[in-house]
């Protein structure tokens, strides 16, 4: 059962996520849309939707929290 869930946090941590920038009352507000299993993925999306945002790694955004 552990084995499982490491998996399945290595296949999280490798995903990409697209997240949006807004100015909210003064102050930069940062908000994920969705995850994806490819940057490509995210970018097409991004660019599709015409998004002020930008894709980022999960794992990114999970250490720049801790931070």
């Amino acid at each position: 059962m552990r084995h499982l869930k490491k998996n399945r946090l290595t296949f999280a941590l490798l995903m990409w996520a697209l997240v949006f920038h807004a100015i909210v009352n003064g102050h930069q507000q940062d908000t994920i849309l969705d995850v994806y299993e490819s940057a490509s993925k995210c970018n097409s999306v991004n660019k599709t939707r015409h998004i002020n945002g930008e894709c980022y790694e999960v794992a990114e955004i999970i250490h720049h929290s801790k931070t």
